[in-house]
């Protein structure tokens, strides 16, 4: 009688024992499609976290942009007030002839930077029309990814150039002096670097409408073929039909 409960016992040990096999078997048992939605939403949500730091990132550059360029700004319109001073003041010049000369050497002054402040303005508001063009097929559905990329370059070469501008407004604003041979010679170094950065924001807003047209020719080839496709697809189905 023990020996046949010894057994029952070993027997119940080892069903309990095969039962809790199988139940980690089971646990451990993964569902494909399960899997795959897990990845898929895990996935979706990196993107999701990867698009709003991308955001937060551009929106704090762009913050860093504006509260330069405003710097800038305000440098600018100190040394424009420096320069109205400076013609006040040479109205009370006893000296007729030196008053003259000082007179025409500010206005000479004046014409230069207004001539970078005219380039800047028109660089400027073409890269406000290329940002809102591509804003428009963004809003569309297009990716406008890539002009994106020579949109931004432009703000940078627009910012560049208005630092080249700033320091100009600082060193022709100082007095109705003439400029030593040192300034004279970075005054022109300002003037050639500002001319070639508008040159190549120029060239950075073309590369962009460009980029835009590439990308906006191939989602319409893209349309045209499946189109066609569909077309091929229905003749194909008409002639069995037909048969």
């Amino acid at each position: 009688m023990k020996k046949y409960l010894n057994l029952l016992i070993i027997s119940a040990f080892v069903f309990s024992l095969s039962s809790g096999i199988v139940w980690a078997q089971d646990s451990l048992k993964v569902n494909p499609g399960n899997l795959f939605q897990q990845n898929k939403e895990q996935l979706k949500n990196q993107i999701k976290d990867l698009k709003q730091e991308k955001a937060q990132t551009m929106e704090t550059i762009k913050n860093e942009i504006n509260a330069k360029r405003q710097e800038m700004q305000t440098t600018i319109d100190s040394a424009k007030q420096k320069i109205a001073d400076l013609k006040t003041k040479i109205k009370s010049e006893k000296d007729t002839a030196k008053a003259k000369i000082q007179e025409q050497r500010i206005s000479g002054r004046e014409l230069a930077l207004s001539r970078f402040d005219t380039a800047l303005e028109r660089v400027t508001a073409l890269k406000d029309k290329v940002s809102g063009v591509l804003a428009k097929n963004e809003t569309n559905g297009l990716d406008v990814t890539i002009a994106k990329g020579f949109l931004a370059t432009a703000e940078t070469k627009i910012t560049d150039a208005k630092v080249k501008t700033t320091e100009a407004y600082s060193l022709l604003s100082t007095s109705a002096n003439q400029l030593s041979a040192e300034n004279k010679v970075k005054l022109q170094t300002l003037a050639k670097e500002t001319q070639d950065l508008i040159l190549e924001t120029q060239q950075a807003l073309n590369d962009s409408i460009k980029s835009l047209k590439e990308t906006l020719q191939t989602k319409i080839d893209t349309l045209k073929n499946t189109s066609d496709q569909n077309a091929s697809v229905e003749n194909k189905i008409e002639t069995e039909s037909t048969n």
